[in-house]
């Protein structure tokens, strides 16, 4: 027993340290920058759900998208019906990037 005490201690201790580490930042994006980083996937549906996903143009005309110099707002159409079985508006984004490492 007196073998586990000294693991635990160092479980802990190892947890502390990782609480504490810090990922630095490698992309930002800000305002209409975000765009930038991300394109509008106006495909049909690759999981069939009932959705429109639209273009950059059609999601801020919408106001599906909207941007200041500092926030970047995507928001769920709330308010159109679906037409013909096509499912509401909606946004869907897709990085320009590809990372392999992540949270």
């Amino acid at each position: 027993m007196p073998l586990v005490l000294p693991l635990l201690a160092g479980v802990f201790a190892a947890n502390t340290v990782l609480v504490n580490a810090q990922i630095p930042l490698y992309k930002s994006f800000v305002g209409k920058q975000f765009t930038d980083g991300f394109f509008f996937y106006t495909d049909r549906d690759p999981a069939n759900g009932v959705v429109n996903y639209v273009s950059q143009s059609t999601a801020e005309s919408d106001g599906l998208v909207s941007w200041t110099d500092s926030t970047f707002k995507m928001a769920a159409d709330s308010t159109k019906d679906s037409e013909s079985g096509k499912g509401r508006n909606s946004v869907r984004l897709v990085s320009r990037e590809e990372f392999g490492d992540g949270v």
